[in-house]
């Protein structure tokens, strides 16, 4: 009897092992999907964060003029 009870234990934990490895052959492909579309996201972000820099760049803001002779002066409205 007990040659028939491991004989069919075996095939038993063969089948309980059989759904996680399903399960774990099943996730694979979207878990790599995930990495390598994170990976394009964060590097369309990146490149997304460039290209909003060049509006803010300095050769692209007008020029202002600055008096450089004269020292600062406060102006308030009273004076007028």
């Amino acid at each position: 009897m007990a040659d028939g009870l491991s004989a069919q234990s075996q095939p038993q934990k063969q089948l309980d092992l059989l759904p996680i490895e399903i399960l774990i052959g099943l996730t694979t492909a979207p878990l790599v999907a995930v990495l390598v579309g994170s990976k394009a996201l964060a590097q369309a972000v990146n490149e997304l964060g460039q290209l909003s820099e060049e509006v803010f760049r300095g050769d692209r803001l007008p020029l202002l003029k600055f008096p450089t002779n004269s020292p600062p002066t406060l102006h308030t409205p009273e004076a007028d």
